[in-house]
């Protein structure tokens, strides 16, 4: 049933966001209860399976304590 097809710029964020919880020490499960969704959860999210809401990538800043843009390459990311 035509689901939401996830871009190469999805999965490039999707990276970015695991890359920054990683280098903040926060853990999957603390991320999760912060955004109010279950780790695994939080795994498809990191793998590219889900794609970033505005609101979910603002949640995610806030809690890894980086800014939003950090996720994003303007040079990079046209289209």
């Amino acid at each position: 049933m035509g689901g939401r097809i996830v871009s190469d710029a999805d999965r490039r964020i999707a990276e970015r966001v695991k890359a920054a919880r990683i280098a903040a020490g926060v853990s999957q499960t603390q991320l999760g209860d912060a955004l109010g969704i279950s780790f695994q959860q939080i795994q498809k999210y990191e793998a590219g399976a889900n794609r970033w809401s505005g609101g979910m990538l603002q949640g995610a800043a806030l809690r890894i304590g980086v800014p939003v843009a950090g996720f994003f390459n303007a040079a990079s990311e046209a289209a």
